[in-house]
């Protein structure tokens, strides 16, 4: 009997100190429960406003670099700078060269007018000196006529 008194007496105690253990759990958990928990987020914050800052510049460059090849297509044209001096140059001669061959065309008729008044005064000319140096030329023209 003596050994279940001794048992009834440890477990008591065991049960006091487990008592006594719920009754600090209780007390902690409390305790828990008005503690207020915010995380430490600096490290975080930091780490995504130097992720933004560095997404920022990103796209400033990228910015910048598509509004230079936007400004390289607009200023460039369909054909070369020398292709377009040279079909110009081309078609400038084309021009000049009909407007004076359709000038020429067009005073044909006065050039073949004016040769051959000047053709029939030369030959009239060249009769009039050749019968005044022949005089029995001039006779017989006379004569003939």
């Amino acid at each position: 009997m003596a050994r279940i008194e001794d048992l009834a007496a440890l477990l008591t105690e065991e049960i006091d100190e487990f008592k006594g253990s719920v009754e600090r759990l209780n007390g902690i958990i409390a305790k828990t429960k008005t503690i207020k928990l915010e995380p430490d987020n600096t490290r975080m914050v930091e780490i995504m406003q130097n992720f933004s800052t560095h997404l920022q510049e990103l796209t400033e460059k990228q910015k910048e670099v598509s509004d230079k090849a936007i400004e390289k297509f607009e200023n460039t044209s369909f054909y070369p700078a020398w292709f377009t001096k040279t079909l110009i140059g081309l078609l400038l001669s084309v021009l000049l060269f009909s407007g004076y061959s359709i000038y020429a065309i067009s005073r044909t008729d006065q050039l073949e007018q004016d040769a051959y008044e000047k053709g029939k005064s030369d030959t009239s000319e060249y009769f009039k000196q050749f019968l005044n140096e022949h005089p029995k030329a001039l006779e017989d023209f006379k004569n003939w006529n």
